[in-house]
């Protein structure tokens, strides 16, 4: 039980280290890199805007500013919906 108490406790240390105190444009990159890691089908279901407002305290508006700059940047491509998520090469 410990284990896996460690285990979560870590996890959770880890993502908070990537989200708190820091600019909004790196907070959504970080979590469109995770987002391009998951499988194609589950890929496919998710919808990017809900995924990042799920796992982050920031707000639609800050979001979507920074995901349309990066689609017409072409760091990134999507399907009508926000589906379909294509990472190219994502800016630091």
């Amino acid at each position: 039980m410990a284990e896996v108490l460690t285990y979560h406790t870590n996890t959770m240390l880890y993502r908070d280290l990537q989200i708190v105190n820091q600019r909004t444009f790196p907070v959504v990159c970080h979590y469109l890199r995770e987002l391009d890691k998951l499988p194609e089908e589950t890929k496919a279901r998710v919808n990017i805007l809900n995924y990042i407002q799920e796992r982050t305290g920031l707000s639609r508006s800050s979001i979507l500013n920074i995901i349309s700059s990066l689609k017409t940047d072409k760091f990134i491509n999507f399907a009508r919906g926000g589906y379909m998520l294509q990472v190219f090469d994502l800016p630091e």
